[in-house]
């Protein structure tokens, strides 16, 4: 019962950070920090102080010409940061993260119905293999949309940089 008051809590405060408010926790600390007489003008505070910052880029020439290689309908979305000095594999293009979707919360229960259901599909169950990949799907569709001309070595960089090995007979 506990875990699924805290899930309702989670789901509630997602939704409300995707609304573009606080998080219940900050909204509470917050007043509660104020000492509670008036919230009303903590929370304007804190709605003036966010609109004061703005997450650019600091290269405005170089989002001016990527651009301009871009078709409108192949535009970037959804770019969280660089990954460092990172380009793509065949482009002089940076690789961007991307702003991925967080893992579905989940109770015990619901995570033994889990395992039950993979345990009685079995091993080469085609439904299993779909069930255990639909974050990776979502996680390739969201790198696919910061970095257009990204392709699948790019993916594996970010995704699982252990897995990418440096081909030393490019380099020659």
């Amino acid at each position: 019962m506990h875990q699924k008051l805290q899930m309702l809590n989670i789901c509630m405060e997602r939704r409300c950070i995707r609304e573009g408010g606080l998080p219940f926790s900050l909204t509470s600390a917050e007043s509660t920090s104020k000492g509670g007489g008036n919230e009303g003008s903590g929370k304007k505070k804190i709605d003036d102080s966010e609109d004061e910052f703005f997450d650019c880029a600091n290269d405005d020439d170089e989002d001016d010409g990527q651009q301009n290689r871009h078709a409108p309908w192949n535009k970037p979305e959804g770019r969280l940061s660089r990954l460092g000095d990172m380009t793509l594999v065949d482009s002089d293009e940076p690789l961007y993260i991307p702003v991925t979707q967080e893992p579905v919360p989940k109770t015990e229960d619901q995570l033994e119905d889990d395992a039950e259901v993979m345990l009685k599909l079995g091993p080469g169950s085609e439904l299993g293999t779909q069930m255990m990949s639909a974050s990776l799907l979502s996680d390739m569709e969201s790198f696919k949309a910061a970095n257009p001309n990204g392709k699948i070595e790019d993916f594996i960089r970010w995704y699982s940089p252990r897995d990418w090995i440096e081909d030393a007979t490019d380099e020659d």
